[in-house]
């Protein structure tokens, strides 16, 4: 689990604390586990699968499939649209259910967010 955990974060291109601090846990914690001592938690794995949501579970847990999750057809529209760092959003649907997005949150590779609201039809 140590080597899928440093995968990831070289993956992120993140630095190990700069990844304790967005998964929330302490720099101790990450050092033993990825030094063998310990072995990684639910709650943890829990907080790795949240705040990369592009991270196959079954490979993580299981050993099985690729590292990152096939895309759905909704990614796969944003990125059609995607230009220049600029997402042309369109009205957007869940696929398997009548609800409407409320909103998209866009997190940064500074860990700055924003926020998407989209506009009420007038």
């Amino acid at each position: 689990m140590n080597e899928k955990i440093q995968m990831i974060i070289d993956w992120a291109k993140m630095s190990p604390s700069a990844f304790c601090d967005m998964i929330g846990i302490q720099r101790s914690a990450l050092t033993h586990i990825m030094n063998g001592r310990n072995k990684p938690s639910l709650t943890l794995i829990e907080k790795i699968l949240r705040k990369f949501p592009e991270i196959n579970p079954d490979w993580l847990i299981l050993d099985r499939g690729p590292m990152l999750r096939e895309k759905t057809n909704s990614e796969n529209q944003i990125d059609k649209n995607e230009t220049n760092n600029n997402v042309n959003i369109k009205e957007l649907k869940c696929t398997n259910f009548e609800q409407k997005i409320k909103s998209i949150i866009l997190v940064f590779d500074d860990n700055t967010f924003d926020e998407l609201i989209p506009r009420k039809k007038v």
